[in-house]
């Protein structure tokens, strides 16, 4: 039995709602004898292999898996300049993954392990448990943290159907069954591999396979573009690559920002400094090289206020969340930089009031401003169809004095990021505001060098969209398949 309470605080014996499910005593023998109701009755959508017409193997006999030794992080913490990068779960989803922490040299021999290849499998095993990302061709051979299980397919060709059952309902279904844990969820990898999988056709499980590494290929190929339109608009706009200041020291016995400044630089009136602000890290020597390098550049330079047509963010709302049918998605602050936004909301388009101020439009910038800030995403072929949180400001470009995409690129760079960050402010959760935004300087070249930038934007953001609709197809063609024995099966 597992239960469901509605959201108001009733006692246990007036539960709105029980939600029951009928099971065989061989189901609990083959399930490690689990006596927790969710084992069985699962709000995701279950499949069962008994009665699908497909051959089934268990995962463990087509792929290997791996959970790599769990370490603690903290006693073995290095520095970005010379320690070993790697990545966490949550960064594996992004379209841009950067390194989450740095671990010591001195471990190098026992964390090799860590290390992932491409075309392997990994599954959150911890936390938000059930992730999975697939090992692209730019991070073959990184690192990756203890929090995710690795599948290793015996076979090439297996390789696009467990990425794509383990993606799908049914998959996340069985997942969801598997967790266990009183305050945090976990699976373990003895889990994985006894997770049944139907077998297909070899022709199947090769077209599932070219789908999903053409789409990973094209994620790659949008990465690199996206990284040499950066680049290019550094050689464009004549800005140096921007180095870590050494003139800003952690206190010995702290881990405040102590920055030695002079009194005339807090009390000038020029605009890059013009708040009188007494926290360190309007200050940041980083951010001030920024400055100065955008003020030395050879294009003409302008605020982002002066490029965009509006700069905002909406106000706080209640949200009134609904199931997929009925509602709009919904993207968080989180979401706007992963590759497809995880744990996805809906909301009510009945029941939200003025909802279409929150909907997003093609060509705008968003930039998360509380809690992690800075973190950027452009709306083009992604979110036109969502609506987004309070927490995201919305940069509306002005098309007659700057490039959509070039401006975007700009915003992303750590050029824009530096200058966003240094704004920031709250004794506990950081903040930035629209109006500071405003005051963000923006190198402006000719029309066709900003044309010919934006233009990398949107080729690389179009492949994104393409990769995304390459996976909904094998998702299709392996529920079709999963319908079709189902199907067969009742007649």
């Amino acid at each position: 039995m597992k239960q469901i309470l509605d959201k108001t605080e009733e006692p246990f014996h007036k539960l709105k709602k029980i939600v029951w499910s009928a099971i065989r005593r061989t189901d609990t023998e083959v399930n490690m004898v689990r006596l927790d109701a969710s084992a069985y009755c699962s709000a995701v959508e279950s499949w069962d292999p008994s009665e699908s017409q497909h051959k089934i193997s268990r995962l463990q006999e087509i792929a290997k898996v791996k959970q790599p030794i769990i370490f603690g992080k903290r006693f073995m913490a290095g520095s970005p300049e010379k320690g070993i990068p790697v990545y966490s779960s949550s960064e594996m989803l992004r379209v841009d993954p950067e390194p989450a922490f740095y671990l010591s040299v001195k471990w190098q021999d026992v964390i090799q392990e860590l290390t992932v290849r491409e075309g392997w499998i990994l599954i959150s095993r911890t936390g938000t448990v059930g992730n999975v990302a697939w090992v692209s061709e730019q991070m073959d051979g990184v690192l990756v943290d203890d929090h995710m299980i690795r599948i290793i397919p015996l076979e090439k060709r297996y390789a696009g159907l467990l990425y794509a059952f383990l993606n799908s309902p049914p998959g996340q279904g069985i997942i969801a069954r598997l967790m266990y844990g009183a305050v945090q969820q976990v699976i373990k990898a003895v889990q994985v591999e006894e997770i049944n999988i139907p077998l297909f056709d070899d022709n199947l499980l090769r077209e599932l396979t070219n789908k999903i590494k053409i789409a990973a290929n094209l994620r790659a190929s949008a990465w690199k573009m996206m990284s040499g339109a950066g680049h290019r608009l550094m050689e464009i706009v004549g800005l140096p690559a921007i180095k870590p200041s050494e003139d800003a020291r952690v206190a010995p016995r702290s881990q405040g920002e102590v920055i030695r400044l002079k009194v005339s630089e807090m009390l000038h009136s020029s605009k890059a400094s013009s708040e009188y602000r007494l926290d360190a890290h309007f200050y940041n020597p980083t951010a001030q090289q920024a400055v100065a390098n955008i003020k030395a550049c050879r294009s003409s330079i302008k605020t982002v206020g002066e490029v965009t047509e509006r700069i905002f963010f909406c106000n706080r709302f209640t949200r009134t969340f609904v199931e997929k049918d009925h509602g709009i998605p919904y993207l968080a602050g989180k979401n706007i930089t992963q590759i497809r936004p995880t744990n996805q909301s809906y909301l009510s388009r009945s029941q939200t009031i003025g909802l279409d101020q929150y909907r997003l439009k093609q060509g705008w910038t968003l930039i998360t401003c509380s809690g992690t800030i800075g973190r950027t995403c452009f709306v083009w072929k992604n979110f036109e169809e969502f609506v987004g949180t309070h927490d995201l400001i919305r940069v509306v470009p002005n098309i007659d004095v700057i490039d959509e995409g070039y401006l975007y690129a700009f915003l992303s760079s750590p050029y824009g990021y530096e200058q966003i960050l240094r704004y920031k402010h709250g004794s506990v959760i950081d903040h930035v505001t629209p109006e500071q935004v405003q005051m963000v300087l923006v190198p402006c070249p000719s029309r066709k060098d900003q044309e010919a930038i934006g233009d990398m934007v949107r080729q690389a953001y179009e492949q994104r969209a393409e990769a995304l609709r390459l996976e909904d197809e094998a998702q299709a063609i392996l529920m079709a398949e999963l319908t079709k024995a189902q199907a067969t099966r009742e007649e």
